[in-house]
């Protein structure tokens, strides 16, 4: 049995238990174990999982979520974002400026061909703040604090076409949305 002198504290059980889903409370563990379980959960997820498993005393309690490559479920969503902007077919306009800028019925004097249709802006909205994925946008410079919750993840992209902003957006969050976790679109025109 484990002296007492060499037992693990609160928080190096609580640690281990929430990167394994393994109750050790009661399990022939030592400190510098579940030292090394934590350390190991950082960089080997799977042998984190099974070294606690297979304490004596150690009980499952439910089962830990694999640690998900943020940079590949980011690259994926953006590559999907930039073929659905680059894909997509903005309504061009023309912009007009009159004699007397109150008064449409005016002679036209200036006008522009504007190819990529109406400005806007457009982002992609994830929620929870705390979840780990949006953890990781903010730690990477990629998402910032979003007003009604989550982080925002900006589309800085495509000029001012908020046609293209739009499909980006809609692609991102369809991909993130397949790793389950909450991803929504979000425009408004400029």
């Amino acid at each position: 049995m484990i002296e007492t002198l060499n037992k693990p504290t609160q928080r190096q059980t609580w640690a281990v238990f929430c990167a394994t889903g393994v109750d050790v409370r009661n399990a022939e563990l030592s400190f510098e174990q579940a030292s090394e379980i934590i350390s190991l959960s950082k960089t080997n997820h799977a042998e984190a999982i099974a070294r606690a498993r297979a304490l004596p005393g150690a009980e499952v309690k439910r089962e830990a979520k694999p640690k998900q490559d943020w940079q590949a479920i980011y690259d994926g969503a953006h590559a999907a974002g930039m073929a659905a902007g680059n894909a997509s077919q903005p309504i061009p306009m023309i912009v007009q400026q009159h004699a007397r800028v109150a008064d449409d019925t005016s002679p036209v004097t200036k006008q522009w061909y504007v190819g990529d249709g109406a400005c806007g802006f457009a982002w992609v909205t994830i929620r929870p703040g705390n979840c780990s994925f949006a953890k990781w946008l903010r730690e990477k410079g990629l998402a910032r604090a979003h007003d009604g919750g989550g982080v925002s993840v900006w589309v800085s992209y495509f000029n001012q076409s908020i046609c293209r902003k739009e499909a980006y957006a809609d692609a991102f969050a369809d991909v993130v949305n397949k790793y389950g976790i909450k991803a929504c679109p979000g425009s408004r025109l400029d």
